[in-house]
């Protein structure tokens, strides 16, 4: 018995530097989210931004461990967004979320569709 139970002991040892390696986390992760005509004391706002995060744990993805979430809050005006946008496309995100009122969304669609059109970016592509 002693014998068994020194083979199994030796086979752990073997096998456990394999396994921490399988265990290695994947990359993180980077999502911008661009929100005009909002700051951090608006409700509405937040709750949205806080019910993402809840919905992307509930998936897996949470921020600091596997996802890293920028939030950008901006006013409505062209040049406070451009400003904005212009931080953001620096960060390289891989998904952008912009939302924000009826004035700020247009200016904001405006402005981060060509901004990022003119960043090279990589095809997405599936499997099945």
């Amino acid at each position: 018995m002693k014998r068994r139970e020194l083979i199994a002991a030796l086979g752990m040892v073997l096998a456990v530097p394999w396994l921490v390696r399988a265990q290695q986390p994947g990359p993180v992760r980077r999502v911008a989210m661009l929100i005009a005509q909002a700051t951090e004391e608006d409700f509405e706002y937040e709750g949205r931004v806080s019910a993402l995060v809840e919905a992307l744990r509930g998936l897996g993805w949470i921020d600091g461990r596997n996802l890293k979430l920028s939030v950008y809050r901006t006013k409505p005006s062209p040049d406070e967004i451009s400003k904005r946008i212009a931080e953001l496309v620096a960060e390289n995100p891989e998904i952008i979320i912009a939302g924000g009122g009826t004035e700020g969304d247009i200016q904001v669609t405006l402005d981060l569709t060509s901004a990022v059109s003119a960043t090279p970016s990589p095809t997405p592509t599936a499997s099945c």
